[in-house]
């Protein structure tokens, strides 16, 4: 009887090299999406306040995104699944750059919001597939560095796109071409990665409110409290500009700043938060944004390097908080419990994201300008109110007991299984 021998090679296994370089390829993809997105956002609601918009329509377009996005996070994987990663993200790249160019066919602010919304949706979306890849190809041992290598090229994107008005100073509609432009150069990097594509996107798992309030009720507030006020400034912040007579130019470069600002604080608060109560950061943080907004309210238009240092201490502080807000949770949750805490405190956080930018639009249209950080200061003196109570119940965790600080910007649910507190202790040895 003939024996048949099999001499078809194994396929061969990734280098590291060829590991590290899928990995560029990936965050490439993702940075330019940053890039994207954050020139849309502030080229959305600027070119709507030029146009006369009302502030409520201004503010519905922002709460659209944010709504577009929520649900973007809870549904990506039906499409993923049926496809695969690379298929699913150019097909969501071509509809971005197509949503794009529609802002640029009519100035009717319902369809604007109907394109925000959807907007929203493609982008959580193509970063649930984005983040799950980089989850699949990075190995235990590295992920503490990379979940830093992503959130600085995330705030690298974000910034850089704010800037992006300054090439285009008219502030026409060709910021929007400029977006669409990035949408579908996001696509190169990835569709030329040689990655295989990973397993779907993990469910999410959450918890219930119940049992978010029970491990740490300050940090469930505090994440709620960020989407209301930091979103908030990121969608109207434009319309204050045009209110206080900043030229578009000069309104890009407050737009950068407070992205700035945040990335300046973030990790000195974080820092101090591991060697003290993080509540009593938070409060700090919350602090400095009504000492920020303060003035920008008492003093109205001013300067615009002293306005630009104020902006970014006031919604820095409060962006700030988010981070701070997940290692406290997380210095109370048990390990088989981060994945779905720090899931869940996203989505709070999505929730106040959804209903920011209205109610700041809303406080803009009754107060004029500086509605905005009459908004930002009422919310930020509610949280010092709440966390400052909650302290007095509740002592810290030692610091010997705690996780390590870890920034993580609002993202996605599945960013979270980035994070190397999320690790076995074996695995982090």
């Amino acid at each position: 009887m003939p024996v048949t021998i099999d001499i078809t090679p194994d396929p061969p296994r990734p280098s590291a090299r060829g590991t590290l370089w899928q990995l560029v390829a990936i965050l490439a993809g993702a940075f330019v999406l940053q890039i994207a997105g954050a020139a849309l956002a502030l080229a959305v609601p600027l070119r709507m306040a030029l146009d006369g918009q009302a502030a409520a329509m201004i503010g519905l377009a922002g709460s659209a995104s944010s709504i577009g996005f929520l649900a973007g996070c809870l549904g990506a994987g039906l499409l993923v699944r049926p496809v695969g990663h690379i298929r699913a993200f150019a097909v969501l790249a071509s509809v971005q750059a197509i949503v794009t160019l529609a802002f640029a066919l009519s100035s009717d602010p319902w369809l604007w919001i109907a394109l925000r919304l959807v907007n929203g949706v493609v982008n959580a979306a193509q970063f649930v597939i984005v983040e799950s890849w980089v989850l699949d190809r990075t190995p235990e041992t590295l992920r503490g560095r990379m979940m830093s290598i992503y959130v600085v090229c995330s705030r690298a994107g974000l910034i850089l796109g704010q800037t992006l008005p300054l090439a285009f100073p008219g502030a026409g509609y060709e910021l929007f071409l400029a977006a669409s432009a990035f949408y579908s150069l996001a696509l190169v990097p990835v569709a030329l990665n040689r990655a295989p594509s990973p397993a779907p996107p993990p469910a999410i798992a959450v918890m219930s409110l119940r049992d978010l309030f029970s491990v740490a009720p300050v940090s469930i507030v505090a994440c709620f409290y960020v989407g209301l006020v930091g979103s908030a400034a990121f969608n109207v912040l434009p319309l204050y500009g045009v209110g206080v007579g900043l030229g578009n130019v000069a309104i890009s470069a407050l737009a950068a700043s407070l992205q700035l600002g945040s990335l300046l604080i973030q990790w000195p608060l974080g820092w101090i938060s591991d060697r003290s109560d993080r509540r009593a950061v938070m409060i700090g943080a919350s602090a400095a944004t009504v000492l920020g907004a303060i003035p920008l309210v008492a003093l109205g238009q001013m300067p615009f390097l002293p306005l630009a240092v104020l902006v970014a201490l006031a919604i820095g502080g409060c962006q700030a908080v988010y981070a701070i807000a997940v290692a406290h949770a997380l210095d109370f949750a048990g390990r088989e419990r981060t994945v779905a805490l720090s899931s869940s405190l996203m989505l709070v956080w999505g929730v106040g994201a959804s209903i920011g930018p209205l109610a700041a639009a809303t406080a803009m249209e009754w107060l004029g300008p500086s509605g905005l950080f009459v908004h930002a200061a009422i919310f930020s003196l509610a949280f010092i109110g709440f966390a400052t109570w909650r302290m007095t119940r509740r002592k810290p965790r030692p610091p010997e007991e705690r996780e390590p600080f870890v920034d993580m910007p609002p993202t996605l649910p599945t960013a979270p299984r980035l994070d190397p507190r999320n690790e076995p202790d074996d695995a982090r040895r």
